[in-house]
């Protein structure tokens, strides 16, 4: 008896009446059906069960199951295009926040809303001030720098949690 561990094996009678083939699995049944060498005619029974059953009740389980495994692969395809969607609507671009910086120190930041990094941002402005009026201005433009690079790490940043809010990977 040749049976496959882990998985229903069925004996199938292509007559109803004929002597019982098999055991076969539910995909080689469905072949079977699908190539017209079972028909409406026969008859299958699960390994170790006396009752016999219609293959083509089987067939229609089968099918049914298929649609319904369809249905939910193309809605959770759904929900992931809805999600990208939402993603490119909503993201930020780390090249317009570091445009934005260039012009005004915590222009980026705003851009990105990191609420946090403007408080930094506004005490740079002021060390940046402090230095271009004490004639410090290579130190404040090493500051704006900074401004400007913490503003393309904070668009990163905000992309890579609201991929992970949208169940995305980026």
């Amino acid at each position: 008896m040749d049976l496959v561990i882990g998985m229903i094996t069925y004996w199938l009678s292509k007559t109803g009446e004929s002597a019982a083939e098999g055991p076969f699995t539910d995909a080689q049944l469905l072949n079977m059906w699908h190539s017209g060498s079972a028909t409406a005619k026969a008859m299958i029974c699960e390994e170790g069960s006396p009752d016999w059953t219609p293959l083509i009740e089987h067939v229609e389980q089968a099918a049914d199951f298929q649609r319904k495994e369809d249905a939910i692969k193309q809605r959770r395809q759904q929900m992931q295009n809805h999600a990208r969607q939402q993603f490119e609507e909503r993201k930020k671009s780390p090249g317009l926040a570091l445009a934005l910086s260039a012009l005004l120190p915590f222009g980026g930041q705003i851009y990105c809303r990191a609420w946090k990094q403007i408080f930094l941002a506004v005490g740079f402005l002021a060390i940046f001030a402090f230095a271009a009026l004490s004639s410090l201005v290579a130190a404040g433009w090493i500051v704006w720098a900074a401004m400007m690079a913490d503003a393309v790490i904070g668009a990163k940043a905000y992309n890579k949690k609201l991929a992970a809010e949208l169940g995305l990977v980026i």
